[in-house]
């Protein structure tokens, strides 16, 4: 995967799924939450990130979903959708950063063209759960 640029800011933007991205993430992300099973944080996320598919495991029954210019509508619209409708990213995320929030970890990236998204993970003892995902397009 190449890296590409911000359509607003022409910063470049690094693939998440390179072994150096992975790690230089992992790193942040277990960082953030040192005493709440960082490994398992960051199992959901790389699989969110760079997998093929969601184990039914990492999401809870329904997820929230929202979405802004995404298809055919402006938005926002937010909905719960059933966790069988929630796809990973499989590579097509740039740029990926790490906030905590709370009790939540929440990353955010680029997608290639002009899309931005997230997801939300959020710590229900001893797991983590994608409660949240989300997408913007211009």
């Amino acid at each position: 995967m190449e890296s590409i640029r911000n359509f607003h800011t022409d910063e470049v933007l690094q693939p998440a799924c390179k072994p150096a991205e992975l790690r230089r993430l992992k790193g942040i992300s277990d960082s953030l939450v040192p005493d709440r099973n960082p490994s398992g944080a960051w199992r959901v996320a790389e699989t969110m990130l760079c997998g093929a598919n969601l184990p039914p495991h990492y999401l809870p029954t329904r997820v929230s979903r929202e979405e802004y210019g995404a298809g055919e509508d402006i938005g926002p619209i937010r909905t719960k959708v059933p966790r069988g409708e929630i796809e990973t990213l499989g590579g097509y995320a740039y740029g990926v950063g790490i906030e905590r929030r709370g009790d939540d970890l929440v990353y955010f990236y680029n997608t290639a063209g002009v899309c931005s998204g997230g997801f939300t993970l959020r710590y229900t003892r001893p797991e983590w759960l994608m409660v949240e995902v989300g997408e913007a397009c211009d």
